[in-house]
């Protein structure tokens, strides 16, 4: 396993690294939200009407209104463009209590990472290939850390090509100081502990090589 820092001026990049707790670039009031309604209750399901009530608690602070007046992606979600991108594959679908559809924390964490995509201008098809198979853990990882997308042959995000023409990865951001990053690997496994000792001497080695 090996670390590789990428120096660009000012601008330094450590990948893969293992991420133990996750960072966030989230503006602080989109935060305190969040933080406040996944610290409540989610021992019983909700409905849809109240798992909108809530993504849309931290939606409507990820970005200014003259961002949204640029962006073609609203801020908030309605019922009926919450169960598009349920349709479209981005969300997971509905579970069934009785003849009720209802929804869980995870329905909460991955409809705000798709929101957060779309704003970044990750088409529904792509975001529906970067979810694919994704636990809750990982997801909320993702979007309180921060996702880059990479486009690999075959994929190109100004194209309608299929997702399935070429691969996605996925990599979340952690910035350890002011212009210095780590970048990890979406799909990097844990590390035993000696893997993990010998990427930190790797690591510090690549750093004293700045000085």
């Amino acid at each position: 396993m090996q670390g590789i820092l990428h120096k660009t001026n000012n601008y330094c990049t450590i990948s893969p690294m293992p991420r133990p707790h996750p960072t966030t670039s989230l503006p602080a009031k989109a935060l305190q939200e969040y933080q406040e309604i996944a610290d409540s209750d989610w021992g019983t399901s909700v409905p849809l009407t109240e798992l909108i009530k809530r993504i849309n608690r931290v939606a409507v602070h990820l970005i200014t209104d003259e961002d949204e007046q640029h962006s073609r992606v609203k801020r908030l979600y309605t019922d009926r463009s919450f169960r598009h991108y349920t349709t479209l594959g981005c969300i997971d679908p509905a579970e069934k209590e009785g003849r009720r559809s209802v929804y869980r924390f995870r329905h909460f964490v991955q409809g705000l990472l798709v929101r957060k995509l779309l704003w970044e201008r990750l088409p529904s098809e792509q975001i529906a290939v970067v979810l694919s198979g994704r636990g809750t853990e990982e997801t909320e990882q993702m979007f309180l850390g921060g996702t880059e997308i990479v486009f690999r042959a075959g994929e190109d995000r100004n194209t309608q090509e299929s997702p399935a023409a070429g691969t996605v990865e996925t990599w979340r951001r952690v910035q350890v100081v002011p212009g210095v990053e780590l970048h990890v690997r979406g799909d990097l496994p844990r590390l035993r502990q000696a893997e993990f000792r010998q990427l930190l001497e790797r690591v510090e080695i690549a750093l004293r090589g700045l000085r």
